[in-house]
């Protein structure tokens, strides 16, 4: 799969997308996913049934279990279908996580900011993120590209770009 699309314009529009997950994975999430929802189901049924009747933890419980089951969802939308869009201007940066059926906020940092690629870690020379920082705002990639699909990436966008060794 491709995993980073360039269209080159007054304003470069990159795509990052997400590299696809080992099945095994995402199965462990469905699975996970399905307990979430069919557990606090069933305990409630019984619950009413065999128990005092309706009360507050009914809600809170069903709340809690609610949460944690739009957290998985939203964990195996990214693992499958997920990728982070920028749109770079000499004016303007903008940033977008899309995970198809969900989209995180939209952040977008005006003029003057610094644009480059950072290592998250000592041991990942070969992987960066790309980043940029204003006076007031800061975006970091979740998804981390080789190093020399960077450099390829750098010589397209139509601002200088630093790589922080």
């Amino acid at each position: 799969m491709e995993v980073i699309n360039i269209k080159p314009g007054p304003p470069v529009e990159v795509t990052f997308k997400v590299k696809k997950v080992p099945k095994f994975i995402i199965a462990c999430l469905v699975v996970a996913l399905t307990g979430v929802v069919i557990l606090p189901l069933i305990g409630v049924f019984f619950g009413l049934i065999y128990g005092n009747g309706p009360h507050i933890g009914f809600v809170f419980g069903l709340l809690v279990f609610g949460l944690i089951a739009r957290f998985l969802v939203r964990t195996i939308c990214w693992n499958l279908f997920g990728f982070e869009k920028w749109i770079i201007s000499e004016k303007e940066i903008s940033y977008e996580a899309d995970y198809k059926y969900f989209r995180g906020r939209s952040v977008k940092l005006e003029s003057p900011f610094t644009l480059g690629f950072i290592f998250q870690y000592e041991n990942e020379k070969d992987r960066v993120q790309l980043t940029a920082e204003s006076e007031e705002n800061q975006i970091t990639s979740v998804i981390k590209i080789a190093k020399k699909d960077a450099q390829h990436l750098a010589t397209q966008l139509p601002l200088n770009v630093f790589f922080l060794d």
